[in-house]
């Protein structure tokens, strides 16, 4: 599946052109861990610096998407990313099973579970 839809760039705040699609590779995992990474451990780090509390640090700072591999064959997740003119910009890992509602109007219905979402902001062309 692959549908285009808009969203923000962050910089100028204006709706670009993107492309929504759920087959994602073993490729934009090592395109996320080469562009993204080195931004996330040198914010996380700065922010050390800063005296910020460990609880403060996004919990993504240790995501290693190329260590997700083995879950693109399993059928109870989903993964999805969003590109700009060819650019990963965004990477979603979606748990389809095991999971339901607990809210009253909700209660035992199926539910997808975001496992993992991440964002190129400040990385790359968004």
């Amino acid at each position: 599946m692959r549908a285009p839809i808009q969203i923000v760039k962050w910089a100028t705040k204006e709706l670009v052109e993107a492309e929504l699609f759920d087959e994602v590779t073993i490729e934009h995992f090592l395109e996320a861990q080469k562009e993204w990474r080195p931004v996330v451990i040198a914010a996380a780090r700065q922010m050390v610096q800063a005296g910020a509390n460990r609880e403060s640090i996004p919990r993504h700072w240790h995501w290693d998407w190329s260590s997700k591999e083995a879950d693109l064959r399993i059928l109870a997740f989903s993964f999805f990313g969003i590109t700009v003119q060819d650019k990963l910009q965004g990477l979603m890992k979606l748990e389809t099973v095991g999971w339901s509602g607990r809210i009253a109007s909700q209660k035992g219905k199926p539910l997808a579970y975001v496992d993992y979402l991440e964002t190129a902001r400040g990385t790359s062309s968004c």
